[in-house]
């Protein structure tokens, strides 16, 4: 081999490396702040039939995405866990003035009896429903009730005039965050509540893809007990409840998150 024909070699081996240095792209990814990685390397580039090769790169983690779980359904308790006060309240100790209810003239948050007594959202309720209603991660989910109220005449009419509004949204009531058919409103067990609501879901819904806030301990323990994730709050939706429920979903194991 003589010099020349050497050199001519080691040229086109050369140029041969850089074509492939000109067809390698590199991407930079960001998962839960660990950068990967990915090099995808095409070959016989303008041959007219490319094959790629991807390699994933991790740098010292698993770079599996941490998927957060949504329940399928929201339950909300009304009285004492939605609003005070409550209705039983209102029939037999205000002289039965509830209905229909107004809005308050200086404070448009607050709804007025016919007795002039002012009924409340109670915590972070507004929040709360804003965020169900706006943000897309709730998309999937639906939202009930199972509340034994006294009147659930009066309760509907309060999930209608309830509104939440914000500067950059239009105001809605917050019974546009219910859907109907998940909503029970009657004095009977709530264990048979439940049962109904997953029989009308229709749609294989399970016990433990539900999520449940009340303000009385013992209805959380029987809920608990059937699977659900089930939130104590006897000072209503708080923001603390909100996010603790959020932050332990799903817990089938009988045990009732407190918020006290």
């Amino acid at each position: 081999m003589t010099p020349t024909t050497g050199w001519l070699i080691c040229y086109f081996i050369f140029l041969h490396f850089c074509d492939l240095l000109d067809c390698t792209a590199w991407t930079l990814s960001e998962t839960k702040g660990v950068s990967n990685y990915h090099n995808s390397v095409i070959f016989n580039k303008g041959g007219g039939r490319c094959q790629s090769l991807e390699l994933n790169m991790t740098r010292g983690v698993d770079s599996k995405r941490t998927k957060i779980k949504r329940p399928r359904l929201i339950v909300f308790d009304l009285d004492g866990c939605l609003w005070r006060p409550e209705m039983y309240e209102l029939l037999y100790f205000s002289g039965g003035r509830g209905a229909p209810f107004t809005q308050d003239k200086q404070n448009p948050e607050i709804l007025r009896t016919q007795g002039n007594e002012p009924v409340k959202l109670l915590g972070n309720v507004r929040d709360v429903m804003f965020e169900l209603k706006t943000e897309s991660s709730w998309k999937g989910t639906r939202v009930g009730i199972s509340s034994r109220t006294d009147q659930p005449t009066w309760a509907r009419e309060l999930l209608r005039k309830f509104t939440v509004t914000r500067p950059d949204h239009s105001p809605f009531a917050i019974s546009e965050v219910f859907t109907e058919k998940f909503c029970i409103l009657e004095a009977s067990s709530k264990v048979g509540h439940f049962e109904r609501i997953v029989k009308q879901h229709g749609d294989g819904l399970k016990m433990n893809q539900i999520l449940f806030f009340d303000n009385e301990y013992g209805n959380c323990q029987q809920i608990a007990n059937l699977g659900v994730t089930v939130v104590y709050c006897p000072k209503g939706v708080t923001t603390e409840a909100w996010e603790k429920a959020k932050k332990n979903f799903p817990v089938s194991n009988g045990k009732v998150i407190e918020c006290r």
